[in-house]
């Protein structure tokens, strides 16, 4: 999917800035030339009648083939076809469209790398203040998130230590792990933890009841451990975790069946107590849904979309500033694809497509200058 390679060049291009609002030259020319190859496929994709200009279309696959061997270092130059070559007929202005998106890719290929671009920043024009806050990125979810936490774990913590629960740290451990900024996804991962518990439980009881030495059970212990790096689903990992957790907690006060199964009696309790304390915070007292951040983002999203638009028809003078919106529209887009499925998500792809349009014409009524 080109659109998907379009956001991830973006996320890749910003991952790699400087700092906020600081993108070299030649990273602007890497996110022109991935838009630039998405126009062209719209321009393919809206060909009438393709076997009417087949000759047209192997010249632009020949062209396509010539930009990917510079892209993969097989040339020098990205050689571009003459347009007396490739526009057959002067009055035809679909050739003269495809010709201009080739161009234009080919073009920014050749800034992108160019060393000179790649170490020129352009200044912005905004004020402190703005890149300040642009680089603190506060987000309403991370807020709510940071604050319920804290909270929790702070009554938590408090809780623990007053009443001195001597396995406390379990209950801690368990808030903060079912705790999530998306009250959606709370259900799940407190069923991943129950399950976890249950089964890393019956393998330590198993393992430090039939292994009641020191050096054997420190040796379980460590195997836990180096075996949870090869899991990556959390299920896997914290089963790991909590053989090891378990040992630590009966290594040299439980030894036989009986007291090993009253430890994981005790550690399923505070499990299950922390699972139902941070469903309610996370769920019930404080939730956020993710259907409450993808309407946020979609106002976002349409509201970088609309000040682009009105940016290329106003003319750009902002150069860091203008390709600032355009990756984090681009980001903002990568994310709620994420943060939707469904039904949800194909009414969103259809504004989503809509904010693309209005830009693109924009764009496309005024582009933006050579650089």
């Amino acid at each position: 999917d080109i659109r998907k390679n379009v956001r991830r060049l973006s996320c890749m291009v910003y991952d790699r800035r400087r700092r906020e609002l600081c993108i070299s030259d030649a990273s602007f020319a890497l996110v022109d030339s991935g838009r630039g190859l998405e126009h062209l496929l719209i321009l393919l994709s809206q060909t009438e009648h393709p076997e009417d200009c087949r000759d047209m279309l192997e010249k632009t696959l020949t062209q396509l083939s010539h930009f990917e061997s510079y892209v993969n270092k097989k040339t020098t130059a990205p050689h571009l076809i003459a347009r007396t070559d490739f526009i057959t007929d002067p009055e035809d202005l679909r050739q003269e469209e495809f010709y201009n998106s080739l161009e234009y890719i080919r073009n920014h290929l050749v800034h992108m790398a160019d060393p000179e671009k790649k170490s020129h920043y352009r200044p912005t024009l905004l004020s402190l203040s703005i890149r300040i806050q642009a680089a603190l990125k506060v987000s309403r979810v991370r807020v709510i998130y940071a604050l319920r936490v804290a909270l929790l774990l702070s009554l938590a913590t408090l809780l623990v230590q007053s009443l001195k629960l001597p396995h406390g740290k379990w209950l801690l451990f368990t808030l903060a792990s079912v705790s999530l900024p998306y009250a959606d996804d709370v259900g799940q991962k407190a069923g991943k933890r129950l399950f976890a518990t249950a089964a890393g439980g019956i393998f330590s009881v198993i393992l430090y009841s039939l292994v009641p030495s020191p050096t054997g059970r420190t040796a379980i212990m460590m195997l836990s451990g180096y075996l949870s790096f090869y899991f990556t689903d959390y299920k896997g990992t914290f089963t790991c975790s909590t053989v090891g957790a378990l040992g630590g907690a009966v290594f040299m006060s439980a030894f036989g069946w009986a007291p090993v199964s009253r430890m994981l009696l005790i550690r399923l309790a505070y499990v299950i107590a922390g699972i139902v304390i941070a469903y309610a915070a996370n769920c019930l007292l404080f939730p956020y849904h993710r259907s409450t951040a993808a309407e946020t983002l979609l106002k976002k999203y349409d509201f970088a979309s609309k000040l682009l638009s009105k940016l290329c028809s106003q003319g750009v003078t902002d150069t860091q500033f203008y390709y600032h919106l355009v990756i984090q529209s681009q980001l903002i887009e990568e994310k709620l694809y994420q943060i939707t499925s469904g039904e949800e998500q194909k009414l969103l792809h259809d504004k989503i497509c809509e904010c693309r349009s209005l830009v693109r014409a924009a764009h496309r009524n005024n582009p933006q200058a050579e650089m």
